[in-house]
């Protein structure tokens, strides 16, 4: 089990995004994140951590809520939420991630099948754009795993950017036509 989310919670909101907690991350990296007061999504994750801090060595489930202001989901809820937003994108899809594992051997895989999902977008018109990590920070084979992605997207049809190395581009954010996936 991995605890890999970074949130912030109280009563009155709470901040949800990609910034840890060091210098780097806070003064130098290019980060995302997003301050939420919107109720139910409030209180969805305020049971998440809860649930969380009494059995932190189990995977606890979120479950989604159904704001239309601020849907919480986790984990296998990723690519429910995301796939039909892809499938009815109309003008635009952007993109930003610390690392992307292109690796098509397995169909199955969802992120697989995001990724047909960006061709077909681009296929019929859609404005494909991603931007990746390329840093020395992290190990070699990351920047490889993100060389190989942007080569298939550029193949697929999407624009495709790395950051400088000397730049840690760690957020992770998906922007389709007005919505918003943190």
């Amino acid at each position: 089990i991995r605890t890999h989310a970074k949130m912030l919670w109280s009563e009155q909101a709470f901040l949800l995004g990609s910034t840890n907690w060091s210098q780097t991350s806070i003064t130098q990296n290019n980060e995302a994140n997003v301050l939420v007061r919107e109720a139910k999504a409030r209180t969805t994750l305020g049971t998440w951590f809860d649930a969380l801090w009494l059995s932190a060595t189990k995977a606890v489930k979120v479950s989604t809520s159904t704001s239309k202001v601020a849907a919480v989901y986790a984990d296998t809820g990723y690519e429910a939420v995301v796939g039909p937003l892809l499938d009815k994108a109309a003008k635009r899809i952007q993109l930003v991630t610390y690392q992307m594992n292109s690796d098509t051997s397995d169909p199955t895989s969802p992120v697989v099948k995001s990724l047909e999902k960006l061709k077909a977008a681009a296929k019929r018109g859609v404005k494909v754009q991603v931007i990746l990590d390329l840093s020395g920070a992290w190990a070699e084979q990351g920047n490889i795993m993100n060389k190989q992605a942007a080569a298939l997207l550029k193949s697929y049809g999407a624009e495709v950017r790395l950051d400088p190395v000397e730049k840690i581009t760690h957020a992770k954010f998906l922007l389709v036509d007005d919505a918003f996936v943190l």
